[in-house]
């Protein structure tokens, strides 16, 4: 997608759909999810590292074929997700839009996965600092080390994913408009419940 056609997903998604399809950007959409949940992978494997460079090689191979499973399973997962926000969208737009379908609905949804990409980049950053100052040659000492750090949520990480998770709420109502011709309550409510759900995965997954 060319940086231009991104602006305007991301700050004028009205217009961005009004000038395409629904339906074809299914396949974009997911693309976008797919690279998320790449960048997802590459961040565990990155911050994972710092955890077994002191176990002993069986304890790395045990780690490389557990990470092979994440590997398969997360992009599945995070499809899976991204299907039914998209169905519940749908659910909610289909009757005040007779031209909407639910690839067209999943199109227009997904790519607001784009958004989730330098949160998640900030997350890891944040979970590798932590990370690097564990000392896991003693595992004692490592366990308290973590579990006094998973008492308190980061807040810049959790502020920055609330205000994605809102940036998202923006892309799906306006985008909804610029694909439907939907009354602007019911384009905010689908856009809100959306919203709803994805914050409690924010502050619950």
């Amino acid at each position: 997608m060319a940086l231009y056609a991104l602006r305007d997903l991301l700050v004028s998604p009205r217009e961005f759909f009004e000038s395409r399809r629904p339906e074809s950007l299914t396949f974009p959409a997911l693309g976008a999810i797919v690279l998320v949940a790449v960048i997802t992978a590459g961040g565990l494997w990155a911050v994972m590292q710092l955890a077994v460079v002191d176990l002993p090689p069986e304890g790395r191979r045990a780690f490389r074929r557990v990470f092979g499973t994440v590997l398969v399973v997360l992009p599945f997962v995070m499809l899976v997700s991204w299907a039914i926000l998209a169905g519940v969208v749908y659910l909610l737009v289909r009757g005040d839009a007779t031209e909407a379908t639910y690839s067209g609905t999943f199109g227009v949804v997904g790519l607001a996965a784009l958004l989730e990409i330098p949160a998640t980049i900030i997350g890891f950053v944040r979970a590798y600092m932590l990370f690097a100052s564990v000392s896991f040659s003693d595992p004692e000492t490592a366990q308290r080390q973590l579990e006094a750090a998973a008492s308190g949520e980061d807040p810049l990480v959790l502020l920055v994913w609330i205000g994605v998770t809102l940036w998202k709420g923006y892309v799906w109502r306006e985008g909804l408009l610029g694909a439907y011709d939907l009354p602007s309550d019911r384009a905010t409510l689908a856009a809100g419940v959306a919203v709803g759900f994805s914050l409690l995965m924010v502050l619950f997954g």
